[in-house]
């Protein structure tokens, strides 16, 4: 075999990211790995996600809440801080989740084990409904924001107890 054999092939030519104890399948460190799914811009797709761009983890936000009105009115702002509690929550148990990767890799979403994302994704609604009570209360009676500053809260309200 020319140029011998591959020893980290296993976990995605990525030992500093990822793990695979059993020798059954690769899964991030700590419970946080980098998916080969790539944030995108969809009518009913993810508002947000966390990705890796260029080495580096960061908060993506869907173009669809990247309108004046959702800025204007803050609710970008929210999903931003929803998003910022993923971020951390991912770095905090895989700080180097984005390290080694290649260019065409760029938007890779950050994933986690289902009860960590579980976790993570309360704590990010909790956040996101501050923000968006926080809104609510500066933005009373301006009838551009108070409708989808409303209808985001009512979703993340009625998601709340499904998780």
């Amino acid at each position: 075999m020319t140029g011998g054999l591959n020893l980290y092939r296993y976990v995605r030519n990525n030992p500093a990211n990822d793990t695979d104890s059993l020798g059954l399948a690769p899964g991030g460190a700590n419970g946080v790995s980098r998916s080969s799914n790539k944030a995108e811009s969809v009518i009913g797709g993810a508002a947000g996600s966390i990705i890796c761009q260029d080495g580096n983890p960061e908060v993506w936000i869907s173009d669809y809440f990247q309108d004046p009105i959702s800025q204007e009115c803050g609710t970008t702002e929210c999903l931003n801080r929803h998003e910022a509690v993923h971020l951390k929550d991912a770095l905090v148990r895989n700080p180097l989740v984005c390290s080694g990767m290649k260019k065409k890799e760029n938007r890779s979403q950050i994933q986690f084990e289902r009860e960590l994302a579980r976790q993570s994704e309360i704590r990010a609604y909790l956040e996101e409904k501050s923000c968006l009570e926080e809104k609510l209360a500066e933005k009373k009676g301006d009838c551009r924001c108070e409708p989808p500053l409303k209808a985001r809260r009512k979703l993340i309200v009625g998601d709340l107890p499904n998780l």
